[in-house]
């Protein structure tokens, strides 16, 4: 099924989604809203986007990343399209209720949040991060590898995914992604001839920083 209906518990924040074809899995977008609307909710729409990129939980807030904007980096053989997030936008859904009362217990723990919250949406993503949905780019091209086994170490938004990959009928919803820039330009060789140059440039999560400090941090491996 393409759509599919995601709850939030609304105190502990958990992701609520049993699967089940036409109760909160649909075969078309207006199907998933008349199903929507059929329940008697309230329905607000806070925003659209091409992708969701990661669902995550910090203190009373659940936070979901949507690539609202995209634009296509390079075109590869096979009909895959490498997409560069253009705008990322981050929604907020407040949780309610005594589980959600027990993750910010006293004042230092909700500043504390609060920062959490601040540090991980303030986090630049606009311009500078790639994914392809139908193919592995975090190895060198081809990848013989699955989409849905990626290279972890290149993978920015592996934690923002767990949520949803170990939801039953949610595993493939978010996409690798990728910090780097993926473009391709067509070019012409001295007989005239066209051809096409792909660029590509991946940063390791393991690995992120300045090279100074990835050096010291290197030299101290096996010590710490």
């Amino acid at each position: 099924h393409a759509w599919a209906l995601v709850g939030v518990q609304p105190s502990s924040g958990e992701l609520v989604f049993g699967d089940v074809p036409g109760d909160d899995a649909f075969d078309s977008e207006a199907d998933a809203v008349a199903a929507l609307l059929g329940r008697c909710y309230k329905v607000e729409l806070l925003g659209s986007g091409e992708a969701l990129l990661g669902y995550v939980v910090v203190g009373a807030t659940a936070l979901v990343l949507v690539a609202e904007r995209t634009r296509v980096g390079a075109r590869l053989p096979g009909g895959h399209e490498v997409k560069c997030v253009a705008c990322a936008v981050w929604h907020r859904l407040v949780l309610r209720g005594p589980g959600a009362a027990g993750r910010e217990a006293d004042d230092a723990a909700a500043e504390e949040a609060a920062r959490n919250v601040e540090r991980l949406t303030t986090f630049p993503i606009d311009g500078a991060h790639f994914y392809c949905e139908t193919l592995d780019v975090t190895r060198p091209f081809p990848s013989a590898s699955p989409v849905a086994s990626p290279s972890w170490d290149f993978v920015w938004n592996r934690w923002l995914g767990c949520a949803l990959r170990r939801t039953r009928g949610l595993e493939a919803v978010v996409p690798a992604l990728l910090q780097g820039v993926c473009g391709a330009h067509e070019l012409w060789d001295d007989a005239g001839a066209p051809y096409t140059l792909l660029l590509v440039s991946r940063r390791s999560c393991m690995h992120a920083g300045p090279r100074y400090k990835v050096g010291d941090m290197l030299s101290l491996w096996g010590k710490l």
